[in-house]
């Protein structure tokens, strides 16, 4: 399952990242912090109110044939 997180560098956000990273699901982060990536994870750090992040991030999903689940 591919699964994309805001707000996944603390709390609730941080804690659903790690089970489904736990649960070897492919995880997409936002955060306005760097998050480093691992195996499954690939962040990007960027603040989502900004619509030129989100647009560069849904490029870089469909460039790569990434869906979401």
């Amino acid at each position: 399952m591919n699964v994309l997180i805001t707000g996944a560098a603390s709390g609730i956000g941080s804690a659903l990242k790690d089970v489904y990273l736990n649960n070897n699901h492919q995880v997409y982060c936002l955060d306005l912090n760097e998050i480093n990536d691992c195996v499954n994870l690939t962040s990007f750090k960027c603040d989502i109110t900004s619509e030129e992040s989100l647009i560069s991030i849904y490029h870089y999903l469909k460039n790569h044939n990434i869906t979401l689940d």
